[in-house]
Parts: structure tokens; C-alpha cells; sequence
């Protein structure tokens, strides 16, 4: 396929600007940085990147490792393998176009702030279940520090945030303390994104 133009159906375009902060030529250079991914993968999809009709096969998809590991705005990040894990959820170890837009956009900084702080907390609720326990803070330091921490001083850290911020006195935080926690980080934004 090389450097051959490709195009979006009108359809699946204005689909896309509906669902994400991205304009058509943002989702066109998403698709792009897609495609190098694709490109890169030993195995390549078994789908083709082109459908019947000469437009582009948005199911087609890639190793979710392979996103992970050399899209640039992710490998060095210490969640890399949390944040493909949760936005591919159709095929356990690939990921296609469609879910790779919503990660991008989900990390724009055109995407509103509400929005960002509940992936975040998809991020931090590692084991899923709705609440963030002192069993996935435990996991979140552990991705986050190079050596890892003394469980006494891990549950001294969660003792503080479970007391400055669980309103609810609960065994976890709600997705409303994690919401009232950011609120208090002013640099969750800036911090929170990346541009493809």
C-alpha cells in the first residue's frame, strides 16, 4: 500500500467527528499514525486495510502490544499497556482502527476534562470494578515506582488519600472522590493527554 492515498467513507467520517473531539483531517493523520503500526507488525491483520470498494477496512487491526510499545506518545508511559488494554476490549490482543481513534481522542487536549477523568479512573481501577480499592492504589504505585514501595509505607500513602478524599468512608473510592481528588491536582490536564 506504501504511500497510495486512502479515504474514509463520507459515512464513517462524519461518524467519527461525532464521536471524538477530531476534525477530518485529524482522523485522517490518527488513521496514519494507525497504519504505521500496521505497517510495523510482523503478522499483519488478517484483514486488509482496504475493503472491496477501495476504502478504508476501519475494523482492520494490530497487535495491542505492538500500539503500546511504538506509538511514540505511549512507550515511555508507565500505564502503556493499562491504557491499550482498556480501550481494545473487542479482540483480547488486537486493536483496531476504531478503538485507537477513541484511545487518541480520549488523550487530545481538545477532549473536555469530565471525560478525561473517567478514563482515569478505568486507569486506576485495575481490577474493574467500579471502585478504586486500596488493592488497585497498591497495583498503580507498583506500575508507577522504578523500586517498588514497603507495603506499610504503601498503606500509609493509602490510609492519606483514602482520608483526604473518600467522602463515603468506603473500602474505595467512587468515581465522584476520584473526580473531587483530580480536582485538586491542577497539572491532571496537562499531564492527561497527548497530541498524535
Amino acid at each position: 500500500m506504501g504511500s497510495k492515498q486512502m479515504k474514509f467513507e463520507e459515512e464513517h467520517i462524519r461518524e467519527f467527528e461525532a464521536a471524538t473531539p477530531f476534525n477530518r483531517s485529524e482522523i485522517i493523520h490518527a488513521f496514519e499514525r494507525f497504519r504505521e503500526i500496521y505497517n510495523m507488525s510482523d503478522a499483519n491483520s488478517p484483514t486488509s486495510l482496504v475493503n472491496e470498494s477501495g476504502y478504508i477496512n476501519q475494523e482492520v487491526s494490530v497487535p495491542k502490544k505492538l500500539v503500546a510499545e511504538r506509538l511514540t506518545e505511549l512507550k515511555k508511559n508507565p500505564f502503556r499497556y493499562r491504557i491499550v488494554d482498556i480501550f481494545s476490549r473487542a479482540d483480547g490482543e488486537m486493536m483496531n482502527f476504531v478503538e485507537f481513534l477513541d484511545m487518541v481522542s480520549a488523550f487530545s487536549p481538545k477532549n473536555p476534562l469530565k471525560h478525561k477523568i473517567c478514563y482515569a479512573f478505568q486507569l486506576y481501577d485495575i481490577d474493574e470494578d467500579g471502585i478504586i480499592s486500596k488493592e488497585d492504589l497498591f497495583a498503580v504505585m507498583d506500575i508507577l515506582m522504578e523500586s517498588p514501595l514497603e507495603d506499610h509505607k504503601k498503606d500509609q500513602i493509602v490510609a492519606q488519600v483514602f482520608k483526604e478524599v473518600n467522602k463515603e468512608n468506603s473500602d474505595g473510592l467512587s468515581v465522584e472522590d476520584f473526580h473531587y481528588a483530580i480536582s485538586r491536582a491542577p497539572d491532571f490536564s496537562s499531564t492527561f493527554r497527548f497530541r498524535i
